[in-house]
């Protein structure tokens, strides 16, 4: 693996329509059976995989840009005035140090909540009905809390608010908050958090991390109902309903705890419809694992390389030579020239004399730096 200016670009330009993927997925989710809450997961996971391997592998084939990257890369390494720092220096210490501020707070932010929900909450006696199934150790009582959660990447605890559930009710809650653990949701919560503090200049990623937690919500819904009966599903909404009524319609939602239901009204009437349609799930963890191997190789087979291709500036204004250049097989054939890093463009045969001295590598990973 090796990470370069181009990995980089390559990867965040993908997740423009990543996320205009997603979106019309979720739009359309409802209105086609080919779309399910399973494949709207399987492709936040790859988003989420991609945006944590911006780099290229041994298999990435290089397609050259002589429009868009040149220009980009020429500001990037142009010198900034009365300095002898580059723009692109400039701005790795502007996003390192924006990263570990945002990485910082986040922690300090996680550190304080469980300790807010510590402090606040108590055990479940035995006037409090559970049912017998669920182990109380793990379930808190919090008063004023305004829907059930759950949290704890290592000891996950489950929240209630201290409202009157039937037992039927607070089975259903249960069961939901359960699943967010077994399904690990509240770890890939915690990821995308990690990776919103790091690409935290990325609006990109704060519009994907409110698809994300609606499309853990429209899992869980379907992977509990999908054996319920059209009155328990009924009930389920009607429950759904219930907690987000209790909710002010200005409360957000952390990005720490899973919950119940959230106050949005949108949101809802999605996950009901997902809810009474619920189509039939695929519990194949070979398919998963094949859909997702394919989409990470998809989305990192290619990145897109700075081409210069005014032959003046090979033969007039750069020289070569073994220390600062080497050469890499190509799809057409032929081999292409790097300089300085840079990729100048294909030579076509390269038994000319004049690359005779130039290393051949069969992957830029091999590439001494």
């Amino acid at each position: 693996m090796t990470l370069t200016y181009s990995s980089f670009l390559t990867s965040i330009i993908i997740s423009v329509p990543f996320l205009f993927f997603q979106s019309i997925l979720l739009r359309f989710l409802n209105k086609s059976r080919f779309i399910s809450p399973q494949f709207l997961n399987i492709v936040a996971i790859l988003f989420i995989i991609r945006m944590l391997f911006p780099v290229e592998f041994f298999y990435t084939i290089t397609i050259p840009s002589s429009i868009f990257f040149p220009s980009i890369r020429d500001f990037l390494l142009s010198i900034i005035p009365f300095t002898d720092m580059t723009i692109s220096n400039l701005l790795i210490i502007i996003w390192t140090t924006g990263s570990v501020y945002q990485l910082s707070k986040l922690i300090h932010s996680y550190y304080l909540l469980i300790q807010l929900f510590n402090t606040t909450s108590k055990g479940v006696d035995s006037s409090f009905s559970i049912p017998a199934e669920f182990n109380r150790e793990n379930i808190r009582l919090i008063k004023g809390l305004t829907s059930p959660c759950v949290t704890g990447l290592f000891n996950p605890t489950i929240f209630l608010p201290d409202t009157l559930f039937n037992e039927k009710e607070l089975s259903y809650i249960l069961k939901h908050e359960y699943l967010h653990v077994s399904r690990m949701d509240i770890i890939i919560n915690f990821i995308y958090e990690i990776l919103v503090a790091i690409y935290w200049w990325n609006p990109i990623m704060y519009v994907f991390r409110k698809q994300l937690t609606h499309i853990i919500e429209l899992n869980v819904d379907n992977e509990l109902t999908h054996s319920f009966s059209n009155s328990e599903k009924l009930e389920y909404i009607e429950l759904l309903l219930k907690v987000q009524t209790q909710q002010p319609l200005i409360s957000e939602s952390s990005s720490f705890f899973s919950h119940f239901s959230i106050p949005k009204g949108e949101t809802l009437l999605h996950r009901s419809h997902n809810i009474l349609v619920n189509k039939k799930m695929n519990n194949s963890s070979l398919l998963l694992i094949v859909l997702l191997s394919l989409g990470f190789y998809l989305t990192t087979s290619i990145i897109i390389e700075p081409y210069y291709e005014d032959s003046e500036l090979l033969t007039n204004t750069i020289g070569f030579s073994e220390d600062n250049s080497f050469l890499l097989p190509n799809s057409t054939g032929g081999y292409d020239l790097y300089i300085d890093g840079m990729l100048i463009g294909d030579i076509g045969n390269a038994d000319h004399e004049a690359f005779e001295s130039i290393p051949v590598y069969q992957a830029t990973k091999e590439v001494i730096k």
